[in-house]
């Protein structure tokens, strides 16, 4: 299912590998504690939300942040973006809900050293994890097929997804939870106004022309955790 590829360069082994878990679901959070502590890895950190995260990033200066992309305040997306910006050196390691096919591309493209699923198994974020401590990447290996995959049709759905912006992704996700453009303003601190015009380009984009046609695409590709 997973395939570990390109080497990023080895970090050295005498020094404690300390660890950044981002996820907004408290039981998650515990099990990948867990996991790492198993490894030896010290947890310096635990956070459920974006800015936070960021801000944790900064001051303790992690080697490893284990992030989720549906978090509140600033989405796991951006927190790569911001993170690579800022020249930050920790690697991190995406384990989310969304799914691979429409997000382990962009997270890969944006700095991530690696994307699983939390539908896998825990061994498999385990393998992601030495895999990325030791200097490789860890990515589904679909992920490097998508590109000649969508070439097959030019109207898929999956084609007319990997046009959205992240942005666009992030609020189709929230409208498929149910959000009000309210509740999705206030998650991304975008204004009301905005989140109209991202559903707007959504629904062009998509070519659908209700809010349910939207939420039917973002369930059938598996948008939603």
């Amino acid at each position: 299912m997973m395939a570990v590829q390109d080497r990023l360069g080895m970090s050295g082994t005498s020094k404690i590998v300390t660890a950044l878990i981002v996820d907004d679901h408290p039981v998650v959070r515990t099990a990948v504690e867990m996991l790492l502590t198993r490894e030896n890895i010290e947890v310096i950190g635990k956070v459920a939300d974006g800015a936070e995260a960021l801000q944790m990033m900064r001051n303790l200066q992690p080697d490893l942040v284990i992030l989720d992309i549906a978090i509140p305040t600033i989405n796991g997306l951006e927190v790569i973006t911001r993170a690579r910006a800022a020249s930050m050196a920790v690697k991190i390691l995406v384990f989310t809900s969304q799914s691979a096919a429409s997000f382990a591309g962009r997270c890969r493209r944006a700095g991530a050293s690696g994307f699983v699923e939390k539908t896998e198994t825990l061994e498999d974020l385990l393998d992601a994890i030495r895999a990325v401590r030791a200097g490789y990447t860890f990515f589904p290996a679909e992920d490097f097929l998508q590109v000649e995959t969508l070439q097959a049709s030019s109207h898929t759905e999956s084609e007319k997804l990997a046009t959205l912006t992240d942005r666009e992704m992030m609020v189709l996700i929230y409208l498929a939870k149910g959000y009000s453009n309210i509740e999705i303003a206030n998650e991304l601190t975008l204004s009301n106004k905005t989140i109209s015009t991202y559903k707007t380009r959504l629904l062009t984009k998509l070519g659908v022309k209700t809010l349910v046609d939207l939420i039917v695409i973002a369930n059938r590709n598996n948008l939603v955790g």
